[in-house]
């Protein structure tokens, strides 16, 4: 088998050797103070870094090189990699090895190897001298073995001149994986082609010769020739006899459905809970251990990096610590167009889905497929009052929501299937510990990060919320927390670091009592405005108030009705199914309970519309009690098909609209402000990746204000209605519809959704969940449900269940892979159902 030639360690031994003279005398002083520098760059690309005083000591692959030379000259190179924001990192060594530093020794090397007997090679071995086949001259010249440590170690074009045998196997032997993790860096490596070490890592339970036996096993797999006669030649063995053995085959063929699938038992059945007291929840933060960094002598598995940098600092240490830990780093920043900077930076237009597409397809190109994305733009776009962020929205939607969006979309059109994690870092999104001054937009991105992992099966989520420090030492201690949370695999979906501490959110159920008064905070006859006014929820609430105040009512709606003098013509022209009709019979219904009512046709992402809206209900009523923002546009749509057109829709109703209002009432006193919020918000669900963002921004929100006023300001997080509300209005797909239809069910009706309205106003805010199922393990519930709907709908038949039983199920076969249990709830119906199916047992 070929061979590569020795490493730097065996070259410095062999070097620290021929510098000690005849007389015992070191000469290593001679060689002078000196440096050696690692840099994540291409040798084309160091090498116009050099000088006199620089060498190109080692290129280890297309995108690392090492750089040896005097002290000063790599300090002066390391400022100037820092400054460019390139990775960069000394290395713990005694001398400027492979450079011009080393030439007082090369005399004295040539003297020692000229007193060993040198013999041509008898296996082939490449030379990182030059980067090819050694050969029987330079194997015998003692010139060649001083150059070892004068002239660059060309490793990386070693292992490409192996690579070029597409069935070549790679195999480190000695201890340590360095060479392995470089050689599996190497862009022209195919599959085929695997790399195995020798040597257990020092985190690995099992024994040395464990380990090595492993080894030897994979390589004979791999159809390496193994000479057993050496292997067993110091061994005694006593052969001994046994029994025949009958070859009992088994058949694994999937047999014919002959029944519905039962439901699992670890799957409980959804269940409407018959006390409306006990749908209320809290969100509330719990102190936890925060994740652990690896330890000092702990290997983290070298991975793909890619960053969405921000400009204020966070990023670069990272990147830096990241890159400490042998991990390679892309990064990526906003700017005008596509630009690549050099194999480890880039820029792109966050407006431009394109350039997404175009960046994947480059790290592709490259073998840098990321399997980390750390997503730090929104910390380049916070505002914390109403004004920054109605100036700054779409910035702030570019850098957070659309980024995100646009990114899973390219992964989905470039077919990737290997997993990827992503994680996005805000700064105070979460009122945590209540002291916090808010950036609510960041909301935004909570969107995508609960539901891309609903669509793309490879693609993990998770969310950091952090407060930006503002001092040195504070984000010192922040990158470490951080870094210790993104290399921790155990580590939560959703935490939030303030100072030492580390969070995580949970839902506290409470019981909100019923009252057959209502609550003291509705005035009998008060003045209340309500956007979506004559949408579903709107007109259920409305009514509520009409009902039990005779209240004034001011129902905003992006249409207005007709003049009041053609209502009688107008229903006799049209029948009762509509819309109009149906409108018109909603206020007549209002002002029959004694309400006055006046409608007003305005758009609530329009400032001016709302301006005029508002002003005409002071002048008609004098005043406004209290606001119910119910305004907003039903979502629909998986990410990989949604346009930036079809998401503004959704998101401009529930967010630019909330902002509007804010400016427009901040001079009103209010008794109480209600945005109508959903648990999507929480839940997330397919196809509502913009719905989502648009109500977590309005819980977000509610926090926000609710820190700077005495008013009450509540975000609701809705279940869903089962006659009106966006559940009903929301479009799903054929498959799906079956089965949302059958979550309607369970969900609120008209009357107990104005009962839940009359016991909210009795709370104190700012954010209340109503969910009249149990809300633990709502979100898998539905995922898997609304799975199963989409195969029984797509089979025309229910879930098949296998012929055979659970006595006569199949063993798992022997497979390559370890067996892993299932790890929660979803993952276990789900091996449920494949068991019935496939007849095998465990899966």
């Amino acid at each position: 088998a070929p061979l590569l030639e020795s490493r730097d360690a065996q070259d410095q031994a062999a070097i620290d050797a021929a510098m000690i003279d005849l007389d015992g005398s070191d000469n290593k002083k001679e060689l002078g103070a000196n440096a050696v520098l690692a840099v994540s760059l291409a040798a084309g690309e160091v090498e116009p870094l050099l000088n006199q005083e620089l060498s190109l000591a080692v290129v280890n692959s297309p995108s690392r090189c090492v750089v040896s030379g005097s002290f000063r000259a790599i300090e002066q190179l390391q400022a100037q990699l820092a400054a460019s924001g390139i990775d960069q990192r000394r290395l713990k060594t005694s001398h400027a090895f492979h450079s011009a530093m080393m030439e007082p020794a090369l005399a004295d090397m040539v003297a020692a190897v000229q007193k060993i007997r040198l013999n041509p090679p008898q296996i082939p071995y490449v030379s990182n001298v030059t980067g090819s086949w050694i050969t029987a001259a330079e194997a015998t010249d003692p010139t060649y073995w001083a150059q070892h440590m004068r002239q660059t170690v060309r490793f990386a074009d070693g292992i490409e001149q192996l690579l070029q045998n597409p069935q070549q196997i790679l195999l480190e032997v000695g201890p340590g994986r360095t060479l392995s993790t470089l050689a599996l860096r190497q862009p022209l490596r195919q599959r085929s082609q695997v790399v195995f070490t020798s040597v257990r890592h020092p985190q690995d339970a099992q024994s040395d010769l464990a380990f090595l036996f492993t080894t030897l096993g994979k390589l004979w797999l791999n159809g390496i020739a193994i000479d057993w006669s050496q292997f067993y030649s110091n061994e005694r063995r006593q052969r001994l006899p046994l029994p025949t053995y009958p070859f009992e085959r088994q058949r694994y063929w999937i047999a014919p459905a002959l029944q519905p699938a039962s439901p699992s038992p670890s799957q409980p059945a959804a269940a409407k809970k018959p006390d409306i007291a006990d749908w209320f929840y809290l969100p509330l933060w719990q102190q936890t251990v925060p994740p652990s960094a690896p330890a000092a002598d702990q290997e983290v598995p070298p991975s793909v990096w890619l960053v969405f940098a921000d400009s204020n600092g966070l990023a670069p240490p990272l990147v830096e610590q990241l890159g400490q830990l042998g991990q390679a780093v892309v990064t990526v920043r906003p700017g005008a167009d596509f630009v690549q900077h050099n194999a480890h930076q880039y820029s792109l237009n966050p407006q431009r889905p394109e350039d997404y597409g175009q960046l994947l397809q480059t790290l592709l190109s490259q073998d840098k497929l990321p399997q980390n994305v750390l997503h730090l733009w929104s910390f380049d776009a916070p505002a914390d009052s109403t004004d920054l962020m109605l100036e700054r929205l779409a910035e702030i939607q570019d850098l957070g929501f659309y980024s995100l969006l646009y990114w899973a979309q390219a992964v989905g059109e470039q077919g990737i299937t290997e997993p990827m994690q992503l994680t996005a870092i805000s700064d105070r999104l979460w009122s945590v510990t209540g002291t916090e001054q808010l950036s609510p937009a960041q909301a935004m991105l909570l969107g995508p990060l609960r539901v891309i992992p609903k669509e793309y099966a490879n693609l993990s989520c998770r969310s950091i919320d952090v407060v930006r420090p503002s001092a040195a030492a504070e984000k010192e201690q922040l990158v470490a927390q951080l870094l210790a949370d993104l290399t921790n695999p155990l580590a939560p979906e959703r935490v939030a670091y303030r100072e030492q501490r580390c969070y995580v959110p949970i839902f506290q159920p409470v019981r909100l009592s019923s009252s057959e008064q209502p609550t003291s905070r509705l005035q009998t006859g008060g003045v209340y405005l309500i956007t979506g006014g004559l949408g579903g929820l709107g007109l259920v609430l409305a009514e509520y108030l009409a009902q039990t105040v005779q209240a004034k009512l001011i129902l905003i709606g992006r249409s207005a009705l007709p003049d009041r003098s053609g209502w009688p013509t107008w229903l006799a022209a049209h029948d009762h199914g509509d819309r109009i009709s149906r409108k018109i019979a909603a206020v007549q219904a209002l002002e029959n309970w004694g309400a006055e009512v006046r409608v007003i046709g305005a758009d609530v992402t329009c400032e001016a519309q709302m301006r005029a809206a508002i002003a005409t209900a002071q002048a008609q009523f004098g005043r406004i009690n209290g606001v119910i923002h119910a305004a907003g546009v039903p979502g629909g749509g998986l990410i990989q098909r949604k346009t930036r057109q079809a998401a503004a829709a959704i998101l401009a109703a529930k967010v630019k609209g909330t902002l509007i209002l804010d400016a427009l009432l901040k001079d009103i006193e209010l008794d109480f402000w209600v945005l109508c919020s959903s648990l999507t918000a929480l839940l997330g669900d397919f196809g509502q990746v913009d719905y989502c963002s648009a109500n977590a921004f309005l819980d977000a929100f509610a926090h926000y204000r609710a820190a700077q006023t005495d008013t009450l300001i509540l975000s609701v997080n809705w279940d869903a209605w089962q006659q009106v509300g966006m559940a009903v209005d929301t479009p799903s797909a054929a498959a799906l519809q079956p089965w949302r239809a059958g979550q309607l069910q369970l969900g609120i009706s008209p009357p107990e959704g104005a009962d839940v309205f009359n016991r909210l106003l009795s709370h104190t805010g700012p954010q209340v969940l109503v969910s009249a199922q149990e809300l633990a393990g709502r979100a898998e519930r539905e995922n898997l449900q609304a799975v199963a709907a989409v195969a029984e709908i797509e089979q025309n038949q229910p879930l098949p269940q296998a012929a055979a039983t659970a006595q006569s199920a199949h063993p798992r076969p022997a497979l390559s892979t370890a067996y892993t249990p299932p790890r929660n709830q979803l993952e276990q119906t789900l091996a449920h159902i494949w068991q019935q199916l496939l007849g095998i047992d465990p899966v």
